[in-house]
Parts: C-alpha cells; structure tokens; sequence
C-alpha cells in the first residue's frame, strides 16, 4: 500500500480552540497526514480535529517545486504535527496498550492520573475504531 502525505491549515480562530494540544499557532503552520488516499486522510482529520480546520491539500498544491516551502507564506513555522499512517500490526500493538490501561486502572477510576490516561485511552481506541476486551 502506497502512503501519501496530505497538508492540513488552520486559520487564526483555531489557534485558541486547539491550544490544549500544546502544538503552537497552528494558524502559522500545518499538520501532515499520512494515509493511502484523501478520503481516509479526510478521515483522520475529522477524528483528530473535529470541524475545527480550514483547507486540506496535496504536497503538489501546497509546496513550491522544491517540495520544502509552501506556495503560501502564511505558514512560516513549518510542520506542527506529522500523524503517521498506521499499519495492521501497528493497530494490534496499540489494542495490546489499550487493552493494559484497563487492567492497570481497575479500580481507580478516582485517581486523577488513571482518570487522563483513561480518557487518553478511550479517544486513542475511538480513533483506532477499537472495542476495548470486556473482563
């Protein structure tokens, strides 16, 4: 399977609304994503961010010829986030890690660290389209 790169922008209004994310202005910059077509990257960018984006593009139409500068000066701060295409065995591997942070958390749901990474937990298999074993 052949994986392709695909450029994501956000406009001023976003910086605020994805500042948790600890990324920067990402008005300034991009994300890229990796995946093997534009609809399943369209995909990932909705389970990421949400409605909460402006453009999408190909290399072709964001870069200039060298395929290092954007065509658009709007973005001097580069690459924000590079989310990578994962692979079947890299999917069985994160369900493993999933699945270990329910074991581990078993009763401690009111500890604050366990609460995050629970919650870290659920969106990673909501992301991975993953259901969690039952005990």
């Amino acid at each position: 399977m052949r994986i392709s790169k695909f450029i994501v922008t956000f406009g001023p209004v976003h910086d605020e609304i994805h500042e948790g994310l600890g990324l920067g202005r990402l008005s300034k910059g991009w994300v890229e994503i990796q995946a093997p077509d534009h609809a399943r990257a369209r995909h990932i960018t909705y389970a990421i961010f949400g409605d909460e984006w402006a453009f999408d593009y190909t290399p072709e139409n964001f870069f200039d010829r060298s395929g290092l500068r954007p065509l658009n000066e709007a973005y001097p701060e580069g690459v924000r986030l590079v989310i990578p295409w994962l692979d079947r065995r890299e999917m069985d591997e994160i369900a493993v890690v999933i699945d270990e942070t329910y074991a581990a958390a078993d009763g401690d749901s009111n500890d604050g660290e366990i609460e995050l990474l629970q919650a870290a937990r659920d969106e990673l298999a909501m992301l991975v389209h993953y259901q969690p074993k039952e005990d």
